[in-house]
């Protein structure tokens, strides 16, 4: 693209699916997978994992959020309904729920940080 025609198209900003997909990375990085809603087994530690990093970043997101932008309120709102219908009620092993909070503990700082900035406008 030339310069001039970037002034007439400018690059398009990321998209929500961009900013959920690193969300998604980011759970890769201590090995988090989002349980299926409904799951009435015990949750192993990775579904764990996820469940404690999404309450985090919720936590984070929620402090932060601008409550004047509507399109920001739905968006954390349907980000709370997706954790609470994956991990509002589920079980675990004793030893599962210490591994993976010992696991998420250790990237909390780059949880929180990723949680404060999901929903701010780009």
């Amino acid at each position: 693209m030339k310069p001039e025609d970037q002034a007439e198209n400018p690059a398009p900003a990321p998209a929500r699916e961009q900013q959920r997909e690193f969300r998604r990375d980011t759970n890769a990085l201590f090995g988090a997978v989002r349980p299926a809603p409904g799951t009435e087994r015990p949750f192993n530690q990775a579904e764990i994992r996820w469940c404690l990093a999404e309450r985090i970043r919720l936590e984070a997101a929620g402090a932060n959020i601008d409550r004047t932008k509507g399109d920001a309120v739905d968006a954390f709102n349907r980000a709370a309904r997706g954790y609470n219908a994956s991990c509002g009620h589920y079980t675990f092993r004793h030893e599962d729920r210490v591994a993976a909070e010992r696991d998420v503990n250790s990237w909390e700082n780059e949880i929180r940080a990723e949680g404060r900035g999901f929903f701010r406008p780009r």
